[in-house]
Parts: C-alpha cells; structure tokens; sequence
C-alpha cells in the first residue's frame, strides 16, 4: 500500500465530520477492500453507535484529486455529503442474504478477467470461462441507500449450502431478464442524442450487447438464446470483441485471419490506451460459432474452446442447461428486445457506477 495514500487516509479519519457535535458517537473506520481489476483499496467507513449499517467511501478517487491540487477541506466536505446522504435513518436487515431462498431471484453473475483478479477470486466461489472467471453478486435495491450489488462470497456461499450449478442456473435466468442487443449508433443515442444525430448511419456495424443498466452487462455474451439468434440474423458465427466488462461488441465473422489479427491487434490497443483498468476484461477475441463460445488466442490465432468450469468441484456447465421451467417464468428475452429496440459502499465519483455492496 502507498504510503503517501495511508497518510491521507488517515487524515481523513482524524478529520472527518470533526465539527459535528456528537462525533463521539461515530463510530469510524478505515478498512481495506477489493474490486474488481484492482488490489485492496483503503475505504472509510462512518457509522453512528445506534445503526447497524454503514455507508463505506473508496478513498482512491479522493487521494487523485488530493494530489492534483484539491484541498483536504473540500474533499472532506464532499465525502461528509456523500456519506449523510446515504446514510439509513433506521436499521436494515441484512442478515435475510445468509438465506438461499430470500435472494435466488437476486443473483446475477460476473464475468472478469481471470489473471486479474486472483486474489478476489480466492475469496468467492466462482466458474472459470477461458482466461475469465464468472462470479456471484446478489442485486439489492433499498429504499434508503439506492441500488447496488453484495458479492457473494465463501463465507455466504458456505452459509447457503446450494450446489453452486443451482446457484450458477439461477444467475444466467435472471440475467436473461434484462439482456439488450443495441447497435452501436443507438446506444450513442443514449449517452448523447445531439452526438448521435450528426453521425451516419452505421451499415453493417457492430452491435453491442449488455444488460439494462450497462453494468457488468459483458456476461450477456453467456445468455445462449441472444448468442444463437444474433448468429441467425447476422450470419454463419459471430465474432465477439471485449470491450470492457460492461458491455461486448458483436459482427460478423468474415472467416479470415485476417479478420481475427486485426481485431485482437485493435483490442489490444484499445486496452493499453484507452480502457481503464477497473472495466478491462480481455485481450482476447471470442468468436461464437451457433453453438459454442471459443477464444481466439491473441498471439497464434488457436481456437480453444470455452467451458464453463465449477473452481469448486471442477464440473464443467452446459451454458445451455439453464431450467427450461425457469426460463418459462422469466418469458421469452428475445421478445422482450424486439419491443424494446453490512456496508454500502458509496458510488466512486470518477467512474459514477456502483461497483459493490459489502456485509
């Protein structure tokens, strides 16, 4: 750990809400956590004696601006808002996720680059996909504190006593709920409509393809049903691009190394020169042939195909074992974009996306 960073973190403890009357009964906390793509990070925690939960402030994003000129006074300020406004008036029960049943219709999955995240990984239960690695969140959304995510960890896979193929079936029906396929040009159309009207029609571009918030939304390349009618309507195999763990873009496949070199040599720059580190997901392409998902190798060009292996008992997962009853109850996903066309921790301000909910 920087020592110049544990040095501000702990000026910040020493100095945060210093002004408030009953500071005495704050209780407050610096404490180490991991994301994803990155190692442990000093957060802060805040909570008052009589609540049970805490909102928990990442204290990268502050050190950054601290070093490039902020004055602790404003970055103080800042995160005293943060944590007042995401603070719950009353107690929440958190302990309703040690129960499987309470939170099946809640798990999603995760999907992240393996060598990145070693460390993470050994702390939950996850599938291995080739160099990525699928792990578990539960998605909350808490009238006080807003949206966010709990990983699920061993300690709370564990508590459940589930196979982790129930779990792993579960996640990819849910998921299948809120899976989109846009053209790129549509979803520049959301980020920025003036910018998406001065640009030409994109013919033949590639599609993306992630959830409905954009978030972690790169696991929809494992929904089967959307993999399979894509290939039907664009053509024989699609060719898969990682552009970040958020979301993939999806073309044709031309059949030709060509194709293939070109594409791992611009992802591979991508990632160097302009993907940040916390949303990188891959330096490989992927290419789905109707059936199956399989990796282009970066350097030789190899097809290995890609199995979706348990870390915990080495079984392998068909994708397409999902529960046919399951899906009944979900409805059809396909139809669904044809009409469509603990600690809390508090959303980074430098990316504004929130990554995770912690017990």
């Amino acid at each position: 750990m920087n020592s110049e960073f544990e040095r501000f973190a702990n000026q910040v403890k020493e100095h945060i809400f210093e002004n408030v009357a009953d500071r005495d009964n704050l209780l407050i906390e610096l404490h180490n956590t991991q994301k994803v793509n990155q190692m442990d990070q000093i957060s802060l925690t805040v909570r008052h004696k009589d609540c049970n939960v805490a909102p928990s402030v990442p204290l990268s994003a502050a050190f950054e601006a601290y070093r490039d000129g902020e004055s602790l006074e404003n970055i103080l300020h800042s995160i005293e808002n943060s944590i007042v406004s995401h603070t719950p008036t009353q107690d929440i029960d958190v302990k309703y996720v040690t129960e499987y049943d309470n939170v099946k219709d809640q798990i999603i999955p995760k999907i992240v680059n393996t060598d990145m995240n070693k460390e993470l990984l050994d702390r939950v239960p996850h599938f291995n996909l080739g160099d990525l690695s699928v792990l578990f969140a539960i998605k909350l959304d808490h009238p006080e504190i807003g949206g966010g995510q709990i990983t699920v960890t061993n300690q709370i896979y564990d508590g459940w006593g589930v196979d982790d193929s129930i779990i792993m079936e579960e996640a990819l029906a849910n998921m299948k709920e809120s899976t989109q396929c846009k053209d790129l040009l549509g979803v520049v159309a959301d980020m920025n409509p003036e910018m998406a009207e001065i640009l030409p029609p994109l013919e033949n571009g590639p599609l993306v393809i992630s959830n409905d918030d954009m978030l972690f939304g790169a696991t929809s390349i494992m929904n089967m049903d959307v993999m399979k009618t894509l290939t039907e309507r664009i053509g024989d195999g699609v060719m898969i691009i990682p552009s970040s763990i958020h979301e993939c873009l999806v073309l044709k496949d031309e059949h030709s190394q060509e194709q293939k070199a070109a594409l791992n040599s611009m992802v591979h720059e991508v990632n160097q020169t302009t993907v940040a580190k916390e949303d990188f997901l891959s330096d490989h392409i992927y290419h789905f042939n109707g059936e199956k998902l399989i990796m282009i190798d970066r350097i030789t060009l190899e097809q290995i195909p890609m199995e979706l292996v348990s870390a915990q008992t080495g079984k392998v997962f068909e994708l397409d074992s999902t529960s046919a009853e399951k899906n009944k109850e979900k409805g059809s996903v396909m139809s669904k974009l044809q009409e469509k066309q603990g600690i809390v921790n508090i959303d980074d301000h430098k990316n504004n996306k929130r990554d995770d909910m912690a017990l």
